[in-house]
């Protein structure tokens, strides 16, 4: 006997208040990132945070780890957070407001003696505009007709070609790129070796 298919539970939707609270914050024009996980991070939704972030001058980040990212060719780009300490906080410097978008407050992933736990800023305020559980995509739309933020075109790309000499991270990542098949799915397990590889592969094919 087969099992019936688990019904699945849409996500909640984000209250027009959270929407109308979180432009008024940008509208100030005060420094602010958004921290973009989850559905935030498929092309979709990147393309609405880019006008969030065309509108309003606000950074536009990922955690250091993501289930997906939907990148490549015809699709807006977006940062990571570093993930060693130093780096995490120097990306941040600056920012009065970080507004979590289907993320949780980025921290530090050891308690290392003189680094801080929490790498924004001292002083800064943390806003939600849509927790991990809620309607993401629906948030990040629904801020950018708030912001009456306009379509954003697409950064230039080229395609890239294998490359030849020494064996580096940028070298490998510039020959990943080069062969990605459109649509691939890839898998970064990388350590060390591999920090060039996410800003390498930002112009292969679409991938996920």
């Amino acid at each position: 006997m087969r099992a019936g298919r688990l019904p699945v539970t849409p996500p909640s939707s984000v209250a027009a208040s959270t929407i109308a609270a979180v432009a008024r914050v940008l509208r100030r024009g005060e420094p602010a990132a958004l921290m973009i996980a989850g559905a935030g991070l498929e092309s979709d939704s990147l393309a609405a945070a880019h006008r969030i972030a065309w509108a309003t001058g606000a950074k536009l980040l990922a955690p250091s780890f993501n289930r997906l990212i939907q990148r490549g060719r015809g699709r807006h780009p977006i940062a990571l957070l570093p993930y060693p300490v130093d780096n995490a906080v120097a990306a941040l410097a600056g920012v009065r407001h970080l507004i979590l978008v289907g993320s949780q407050e980025p921290t530090a992933f050891f308690a290392y003696p003189d680094k801080p736990s929490l790498v924004r800023p001292n002083g800064s305020i943390v806003h939600i505009l849509a927790r991990p559980e809620e309607d993401v995509a629906g948030a990040l739309a629904a801020l950018a007709a708030e912001l009456a933020a306009p379509p954003v075109p697409l950064p230039p790309t080229k395609h890239p070609e294998p490359a030849h000499g020494p064996v580096t991270s940028a070298a490998v990542a510039q020959t990943i790129a080069a062969l990605i098949p459109e649509d691939a799915v890839i898998v970064d397990e990388s350590i060390s070796f591999g920090f060039a590889f996410y800003p390498g592969t930002r112009d292969a094919a679409p991938h996920d």
